[in-house]
């Protein structure tokens, strides 16, 4: 994300959270910004039948992010996440892996598909590659990155190693944890993307954008699981594994 130097060890951003030992313990109240039911109305005479339950809080992120592009990123995301279960979300939070890296992530979202670890991008432009090097054409200069899902990728395996540590600690089958998968989102409005097939590999663009790439929500995020048993169930999503202490959590103090 431009302007915003990765750490790779010292102190954490102190806009973001910090991942401790568990999925924070979620408060039974509703998030206010969530729509109530589905809108529908009951005729007159007929018999009322209750809404279905609201799940507990679905977003969690201590502030906004600091950087305008990432918040409008993330709120796209959140705009399109169903009031139900199993959906849920920490954004821009840290965590130290085992090797002592210190890890900023922008979002790890649960969808009945996976656990999946998102990385925003926000340059704008006409964008080319020539192997793993991105070049995004702007209108004022253009700007050079490597293929941040590399990047990312080794973010969720050390996720994943710290889910899995923190898993035992609780006693918890540590094997039961579902991968923690990782994903792209370049989300610039006016993003023209000509990555070739394999650089767009988990690359997504925004849903209602013409950036060229699949859609990070209705082509991705939303889609149903690929096997039924992988699918994330609500208490998993809910507590994360050990009962809420496995998982990102905001930050204290």
């Amino acid at each position: 994300m431009p302007g915003r130097p990765r750490q790779s060890g010292g102190c954490a951003d102190p806009a973001r959270g910090k991942v401790g030992q568990g999925f924070p313990r979620h408060e039974s109240t509703i998030d206010s910004r969530r729509s109530d039911g589905d809108g529908s109305r009951t005729a007159p005479g007929a018999q009322a039948h209750p809404a279905p339950p609201r799940p507990p809080k679905q977003w969690f992120q201590e502030r906004p992010s600091p950087y305008p592009h990432e918040q409008d990123a993330l709120d796209h995301i959140r705009r399109l996440m169903p009031p139900a279960e199993p959906y849920r979300a920490w954004a821009t939070f840290s965590f130290t892996a085992q090797s002592g890296r210190i890890n900023e992530c922008d979002l790890l979202i649960a969808v009945p598909a996976g656990l999946y670890l998102v990385e925003i991008k926000g340059h704008p432009g006409r964008l080319l590659n020539t192997g793993s090097t991105w070049n995004f054409h702007g209108a004022d200069r253009m700007r050079t990155i490597g293929n941040p899902l590399h990047l990312t990728d080794l973010k969720s395996k050390e996720l994943k190693s710290q889910l899995q540590w923190a898993a035992r600690k609780q006693g918890v089958n540590a094997r039961a944890l579902p991968r923690v998968e990782p994903a792209v989102f370049l989300s610039a409005p006016d993003l023209d993307s000509h990555l070739d097939e394999v650089q767009r590999i988990r690359v997504y663009g925004r849903d209602e954008g013409t950036s060229g790439l699949p859609r990070i929500w209705q082509d991705f995020l939303g889609l149903p699981p690929d096997r039924p048993e992988r699918r994330i169930t609500p208490e998993f999503s809910r507590g994360g594994p050990g009962r809420g202490r496995c998982g990102p959590s905001r930050r204290a103090g």
